[in-house]
């Protein structure tokens, strides 16, 4: 059974009298909440902050950081030559799939100063 939430748990927001690019009226919360058929609005600042740290946080462990050119080098050495196919990028990167299902050509170090 939940237990109930203790005085430090608790967050008070304060609401703008407009809505902004990062800040909200009690008007959108209250609009929201009817949308979404809550009945109270703090089950929309709920689901809002759930659905942003799904997108945002990671939901992996943290690795060792980057690659060492040794790394690279016997990652390179053990795929061998490409069969075919096209090259998309020469430099140090991996293809990662986002959330929404897209490709991303991510760095594994940070690119060097010309």
């Amino acid at each position: 059974m939940p237990t109930a939430p203790t005085p430090n748990d608790a967050l008070l927001m304060r609401f703008q009298p407009t809505d902004t690019a990062t800040k909200v009226s009690r008007a959108t919360l209250t609009r929201l909440a009817k949308q979404l058929g809550y009945k109270r609005e703090s089950e929309v600042l709920h689901f809002a902050v759930r659905k942003l740290a799904d997108e945002v946080l990671p939901t992996y462990e943290a690795d060792d950081g980057p690659l060492s050119a040794r790394q690279l080098a016997a990652i390179r050495k053990a795929a061998g030559a490409p069969e075919g196919g096209k090259v998309l990028s020469s430099h140090n990167a991996v293809v990662a799939q986002t959330r929404g299902g897209r490709h991303r050509l991510v760095p594994l170090s940070a690119p060097s100063s010309p």
